[in-house]
């Protein structure tokens, strides 16, 4: 991940991904994370702290809660 820090758009859907990495912050630029159509049940707390993420896409995953800062 440290190597994507210019990353401003990840497209993750239908991969079978079932948990966010906690470091998917450290991409710095990211803007869009679109991660619909995966088996995502928790958020991470650092999300909160992602000043630069402007549209987050979880659709169709197995999320049972969002964090109180969404």
């Amino acid at each position: 991940i440290e190597k994507l820090k210019n990353l401003q758009r990840l497209y993750l859907a239908r991969n079978f991904i079932a948990a966010i990495p906690d470091e998917i912050v450290e991409i710095s630029k990211l803007e869009e994370l679109v991660l619909d159509d995966n088996r995502i049940r928790d958020l991470p707390e650092k999300l909160e702290t992602f000043n630069s993420l402007k549209k987050l896409s979880v659709c169709k995953n197995n999320l049972s809660t969002l964090p109180m800062e969404f």
